[in-house]
């Protein structure tokens, strides 16, 4: 069934942008080629002339929301917005093109698209501006802006459909990060890696032999985005106990979100605080899974919805031993989670996911 997509009015910024024009067969909507005689073909339709075709004018985008960067299709409209709050016209601007034809045409075109990027570029890339856009959103994660809202009460919307009114993202900072972090996480043992680009963070401390592992995702200065943050233990991930699905792009992720809104600092806090108070007890389920000795892993496996290859694979190097043991030998923390959750040792309030 084809994506109809959902409506979205949403808060982003324009990273790259391209403006361009194509022109479609009317009988059959097929875009049509232009060959060196001057002449518009159709694929089905064959040789056209002008009356039957059509141009579209349209910016190809990347746009900074829902927690990272979307292809954006904008319509002219949208591009005529842009362009009306710099203070250029679009419709001066295309009466530039009047009387035009052929090479004359194309080459004037290629002077305003060069200057519509310039401009986009001035005024909404490299300032970083945030406008309100008007789109659908479709499953892939694409987004087709049909036009940009200038109102101000416009409420920020997140992959989830989340309103944030009267708010708006912003950048979080490093040292306002570190000082949340470092504070809430005194005795943790820092260490840093990047994650395709983004900076992210381990914050260890052992508790007798086990060793708690608080992960932080953070994109730090850049707008619109989103920490995340994990709990695991001893390798093993525990904490959330179930994933949420971002509706963007189908995904399932398993972690907390905090916002990169203005109180960002506050909400990182809680969300820390809420996880170390999770510490014992999370030391407790290992404690209890490392005493429950498995007399059937094959039929655990089977209830915690591994499939039957990975399950024989991992049978073959199982040699018996408690639960924990099982648990720490999952390909994914689905299985671990679903494990530790088939015998009542691993849960967690809905509200706090």
């Amino acid at each position: 069934m084809e994506d109809q997509g959902k409506i979205v009015r949403f808060e982003g910024r324009i990273r790259s942008f391209r403006l361009q024009t194509l022109k479609y067969c009317r009988a059959c909507e097929s875009k049509v080629d232009w060959d060196q005689s001057g002449d518009y073909r159709c694929p089905k339709h064959g040789l056209l002339d002008f009356r039957q075709t059509k141009r579209i004018r349209f910016g190809r985008a990347r746009i900074e929301a829902f927690d990272h960067d979307s292809d954006a299709f904008l319509h002219e409209r949208a591009v005529s917005q842009l362009l009306e709050i710099s203070g250029i016209s679009w419709k001066h601007t295309l009466d530039r093109l009047k009387g035009l034809r052929g090479n004359a045409w194309r080459d004037e075109w290629k002077r305003i698209a060069e200057n519509v990027n310039a401009i986009i570029d001035k005024h909404y890339i490299l300032p970083k501006r945030a406008e309100i856009f008007n789109a659908i959103l479709y499953k892939p994660g694409s987004l087709e802006v049909r036009s940009v809202s200038r109102s101000k009460d416009a409420p920020t919307v997140t992959s989830e459909g989340e309103l944030f009114r009267g708010s708006r993202f912003t950048e979080a900072d490093e040292k306002s990060f570190y000082e949340v972090t470092r504070t809430s996480l005194a005795g943790y043992t820092e260490s840093r890696e990047i994650w395709v680009e983004t900076l992210v963070l381990h914050y260890k401390k052992k508790i007798g032999k086990d060793e708690i592992d608080v992960g932080i995702r953070a994109p730090l200065k850049k707008y619109g985005q989103a920490f995340h943050i994990w709990l695991r233990i001893n390798g093993v991930h525990f904490y959330p106990v179930a994933p949420y699905r971002d509706a963007s792009t189908g995904e399932t992720k398993w972690v907390y979100r905090v916002y990169h809104t203005a109180s960002w600092k506050e909400n990182l806090k809680s969300r820390i605080d809420y996880l170390r108070k999770l510490e014992e007890r999370a030391v407790s389920i290992v404690d209890a899974a490392g005493k429950l000795i498995l007399q059937d892993a094959k039929h655990k496996l089977i209830e915690a919805g591994v499939p039957a290859e990975e399950s024989e694979e991992i049978l073959s190097e199982w040699k018996g031993g408690s639960l924990w043991d099982l648990v720490s030998m999952m390909p994914d923390r689905k299985y671990s989670v679903a494990l530790l959750r088939g015998q009542g040792l691993l849960d967690e309030q809905s509200e706090n996911n």
